[in-house]
């Protein structure tokens, strides 16, 4: 069974960038090592409002991925905060109580900027009618890769000149 679930709320611009299609201003992090992947660092986290955590994770930041995945020190933060929640190892995810609110997730970058994830487009679906899945996915605590589903909730800036990935977070009506 395959959750991914898409907003479809995403466009791609070639060549410029269109200001109205974000707020706030776009977060910058250097790529790592551009040997064909688009991976950069991430200086933390924050879920909800509660206190950031400053944890330097890498990630791949790739438009042909549909899911995503966050270190599982960092899963296991976020689920701490979702009351009900418990490892699910056939979806390596946690599932949750459907009724259950997600929390936004917000995450920092090198140059001190920080972008947000909304909770929407971190639930994936019910698994049995009383439980359900999220985007949160377990990868390597050494890294992650944010493909289809984290992407398509942010404005994102593949800037190949500037060997940089950029993000912002999207208009408030795009969530």
């Amino acid at each position: 069974m395959n959750f991914i679930r898409s907003q479809n709320s995403g466009t791609f611009h070639f060549g410029y960038i269109d200001d109205s299609q974000y707020t706030g201003s776009i977060a910058y992090s250097n790529i790592i090592d551009f040997s064909g992947e688009w991976s950069v660092q991430i200086t933390g986290y924050q879920i909800g409002n509660n206190a950031f955590v400053n944890q330097n994770f890498n990630t791949v930041i790739d438009t042909g991925t549909g899911g995503s995945d966050l270190p599982r020190s960092v899963v296991d933060a976020y689920f701490a905060k979702i009351p009900g929640s418990s490892f699910n190892s056939g979806y390596n995810t946690y599932q949750y109580p459907c009724d259950q609110q997600l929390l936004d997730f917000t995450f920092g970058l090198p140059d001190g900027g920080k972008t947000t994830i909304p909770a929407a487009y971190l639930e994936n679906g019910s698994i049995d009618g009383d439980n359900c899945v999220s985007q949160l996915n377990v990868g390597s605590d050494d890294g992650s890769l944010w493909g289809m589903t984290f992407i398509e909730a942010l404005f994102v800036v593949f800037d190949y000149d500037g060997n940089r990935v950029g993000f912002a977070n999207k208009p408030s009506s795009d969530a």
